[in-house]
Formats: C-alpha cells, sequence, structure tokens
C-alpha cells in the first residue's frame, strides 16, 4: 500500500501537468521585429565610404608620410557626410 508522501508526490505533479505548464506555455510571445531593408542610397553610401578613402589613399599614399592630405580629403569629407545625412533624418522624423 503506497504511503502518504508518495501519493502527495503523485498529486503535485498531476498539479504541474494539469495546471502550471498550460499557463507556462500560453505566455505571451515577444514579437519579433525584423530589421528594414537598406535602401539602395544607403548602399550607395556605404560603398562610397569605403572606396572613396580607399581611392584617396591610393593617390596620396598615407604610408610615405602625407599623412594630413589624406585625412582632410580622404577621410574627413566621408565623417562630415555621414553625420551631416544623421542631422538630416533626424530632423526629418521630427525627433
Amino acid at each position: 500500500m503506497p504511503g502518504s508522501t508518495e501519493i502527495l508526490i503523485i498529486l503535485a505533479l498531476g498539479a504541474i501537468i494539469f495546471f502550471i505548464l498550460p499557463m507556462v506555455r500560453k505566455a505571451p510571445q515577444k514579437k519579433t521585429v525584423s530589421p528594414r531593408p537598406v535602401s539602395g542610397m544607403a548602399r550607395l553610401a556605404i560603398v562610397a565610404s569605403v572606396l572613396w578613402p580607399l581611392l584617396l589613399a591610393v593617390i596620396f599614399e598615407p604610408w610615405k608620410g602625407d599623412v594630413d592630405k589624406f585625412i582632410y580629403f580622404g577621410v574627413a569629407p566621408v565623417v562630415i557626410s555621414w553625420a551631416l545625412g544623421w542631422v538630416v533624418v533626424g530632423f526629418k522624423r521630427g525627433a
């Protein structure tokens, strides 16, 4: 004849299976937000941001000591363009 503790364990397992598990399964799932696709203009800006400094690195050869011209004409325009674009988008969105 089973003991009272064994009966309580079986009742507890039954309660878990019938009451608690369905509550856990019905928990609201988070909605996954897919990232926005990158527009053609954004792709063009990214490619230009990579190619422009590379082109000017070939022209100015900063590894030979002409770093100032490379920074002024190669890196600075890219940084300034992205900063201005960021500000313009902020004004358009009203943030």
